[in-house]
């Protein structure tokens, strides 16, 4: 296979598979897999094509949400491996054990800086939500 060198060579749809990996919890590996690009190529994305940064970060997200929802679904079940679900969490959204909180790498700016990120990317401020028992 020909190595993929610009972002013209993926697919039209990279976008889409990228986002339906993480859809369903899978790692960054399957998703710059699934779009057929190496691990190398991949970081070289990431330096070199915001769009496809952004990309990912949205996905890691989409799969954070995933695997959220899988362990709120058994958390009355008993049988639930809880320490192994932790530790499968940790290494595919890629978050530090030795984190004095459960704030994944690179997502430590502050409250104001995410709103203004928020506004710039989707042209509104993000809405916030009361839960209320």
């Amino acid at each position: 296979m020909t190595p993929l060198k610009t972002m013209k060579d993926l697919p039209g749809n990279w976008k889409d598979i990228i986002l339906n990996q993480f859809r369903e919890g899978k790692s960054i590996t399957h998703a710059y897999k699934a779009i057929g690009i190496s691990k190398s190529q991949h970081y070289r994305f990431m330096e070199d094509y915001p769009e496809y940064a952004d990309v990912m970060e949205d996905g890691l997200d989409l799969a954070q949400m995933y695997w959220i929802d899988e362990g709120m679904k058994n958390l009355g079940n008993r049988n639930y491996n809880n320490p192994l679900f932790n530790r499968l969490t940790a290494v595919i959204l890629r978050w530090d054990d030795k984190a004095k909180d459960n704030t994944p790498p690179g997502d430590d700016a502050n409250e104001d800086d995410k709103k203004k990120g928020f506004e710039k990317k989707y042209g509104t401020k993000p809405e916030t939500t009361t839960h209320t028992n």
